[in-house]
């Protein structure tokens, strides 16, 4: 595009570049030393990101060697220690003894049982058949409020 002769080149340097790309959009030219600034700025915290990043991986690294000897019961096994954290587990979880199944107790234990299964049933019945009536309600297009009352 230019030849040898100084006259064709151009005698004072743009501050914006004039390449095709560049047509639509103006962008600013830097210097050299502009450039170089900017390019050591992001050196320097690329450099400070590295050496946080190698600082933790080495806390993680002598955090994680430090557990095996850390951990509880890894080395040795004495009880007495968990007994400090613990209650002793001498009678007071203890459930009661079962009556025998042929005694009045058993039976009316087993009636108990019964009837609470069947109120839980007829609780869940009564659940579904209420469900049922809200969504219709609502599904016809009646307020909130109102088919929580139907």
């Amino acid at each position: 595009m230019y030849g040898k002769a100084d006259k064709e080149w151009p005698q004072e340097r743009s501050d914006m570049c004039s390449s095709n790309r560049c047509l639509e959009v103006k962008v600013k030219l830097l210097t050299n030393e502009e450039r170089r600034d900017q390019l050591q700025t992001k050196v320097e915290e690329l450099k400070v990101a590295r050496l946080s990043k190698h600082m933790a991986r080495d806390r993680w690294r002598r955090w994680k060697s430090e557990q095996k000897y850390k951990r509880v019961g890894a080395a040795e096994t004495d009880y007495r220690r968990w007994d400090t954290w613990c209650p002793s587990d001498d009678s007071g979880d203890e459930l009661p003894p079962a009556p025998p199944p042929d005694s009045a107790e058993f039976r009316a234990m087993e009636e108990d049982i019964d009837r609470r299964a069947l109120d839980k049933e007829a609780r869940h019945v009564t659940g579904e058949e209420w469900k049922a009536k809200g969504n219709d309600a609502l599904a016809e297009g009646m307020p909130g409020k109102q088919a929580f009352k139907c």
